[in-house]
């Protein structure tokens, strides 16, 4: 960390929890020995931690979606439909945007970086104020098709004209963009004239981890983390257990997500045998890799439902990775190329619990071993170091800004 602090400030906008997203804090572990940072997200306690990121400011907005008068706001996303300003208009409604739109305009920041489409115009802004300010948008989902499974009146006549609307109107303004997926990058030039975005995947990063083989108590242990959401059906799972022998067991670490799917989830494994599923503590983001290194084989079974699960490249499969597991996955499409590319595990015919079980039981320890060696070579060449690279590259060459530390 440099003794002075950097000239150049950067503003960092997204509306998740931050302490939670993983992406947004590996960009703050980036940027922050580099420039000053403002982050603005939701959480109500700083998730940073001061001597170590000296040069960092913290903005926790409250997220409400409280709207004193609906019916403007009903208003103001149909005009939107015809003159996309009032698309603005529309999310001004929401006090937690109004507060991050004073915010993002409050400094000269050199860079405003927008994680998803409703940061978007809030960079847009940041520009129109300080002409010398740039906007860099990173898009961490293909947002149009975000939840085209979805049949309510919410996602179709509300959040889909939404999206489409802003990012149409304001993503051409982005100096670069970046995206998570390989699939989405023609896409998001084609449909809405962005910059081509760089592909920053969501790998974590590297931690010293002692080589160790296979589980030695006779099982073959898997890991499925992440947030507890019901379109995920991450039963399939659980059921997949009842066609495997015995020698395997799941282990769930789920964070948060539907209290009530949770307990469908226990409810489905109270149906197997004691011990064939076991729910593990949740664990900090930055304790991930850490955790599920103790596992042997990283497991998801991610239906098609959308194209964006189709086309996923989740953080769990990079901490899989990273950790030095081996991986049993669906045929998702980006997934199933990077097992198959790089020989890190193996691909079920379909999607359903038996096709999983059935290659499950062909493994041998030998061919674990072989492919978690596999993951640990590809880690040295893709983690979050490498990764975080491109941001930092990203922010060097469009902002047309220096490395100062």
């Amino acid at each position: 960390m440099s003794a002075t602090v950097p000239k150049h400030h950067i503003c960092i906008v997204s509306f998740s929890p931050i302490a939670g997203d993983a992406r947004v804090l590996r960009q703050v572990q980036c940027l922050a020995p580099h420039y000053r940072l403002t982050v603005v997200g939701f959480g109500d306690k700083d998730p940073f931690d001061h001597s170590v990121y000296p040069n960092v400011r913290w903005v926790g907005i409250d997220r409400s979606y409280t709207v004193r008068d609906p019916a403007a706001q009903a208003r103001d996303l149909f005009l939107g439909r015809f003159f996309r300003g009032y698309l603005v208009n529309y999310l001004m409604h929401y006090p937690y945007w109004r507060y991050a739109w004073h915010i993002v305009q409050s400094a000269k920041f050199k860079v405003v970086l927008c994680n998803d489409v409703d940061a978007l115009p809030l960079g847009a802004a940041a520009v129109k104020a300080n002409p010398e300010c740039r906007l860099i948008l990173d898009m961490h989902e293909y947002a149009t098709r975000e939840y085209e499974e979805d049949g309510s009146d919410e996602w179709f006549k509300v959040r889909k004209p939404l999206v489409t609307g802003l990012l149409k109107r304001f993503a051409p303004l982005a100096k670069a963009t970046m995206t998570v997926s390989d699939a989405f990058v023609p896409l998001f030039n084609k449909e809405f004239g962005m910059k081509k975005p760089v592909v920053v995947y969501n790998a974590p990063l590297p931690v010293p981890l002692p080589e160790r083989p296979v589980s030695t108590d006779g099982k073959i242990h898997l890991i499925h983390h992440g947030g507890a959401a019901p379109q995920r059906e991450m039963e399939r799972m659980i059921k997949a257990m009842a066609y495997t022998d015995d020698r395997f067991v799941l282990h769930f670490m789920l964070s948060g997500g539907d209290e009530e799917y949770n307990k469908l989830l226990q409810s489905e494994a109270a149906k197997l045998p004691k011990g064939r599923i076991i729910f593990e503590p949740a664990v900090m983001p930055n304790e991930i890799v850490a955790r599920v290194s103790q596992f042997d084989i990283g497991i998801y079974i991610l239906p098609p439902v959308n194209f964006n699960c189709i086309q996923a490249m989740p953080n769990k499969f990079f901490d899989f990775i990273v950790a030095g597991l081996a991986i049993a996955i669906a045929p998702s499409v980006a997934m199933a190329q990077k097992v198959r590319e790089h020989g890190i595990g193996w691909i079920a015919e379909d999607f359903s619990p038996e096709a999983m079980a059935k290659m499950l039981n062909a493994l041998t320890v030998e061919e674990i071993e072989a492919k978690r060696k596999a993951s640990r070579e590809l880690a040295h060449k893709l983690n979050g170091e490498t990764e975080m690279a491109k941001v930092l590259e990203v922010v060097r060459k469009f902002a047309k800004i220096e490395d100062e530390a």
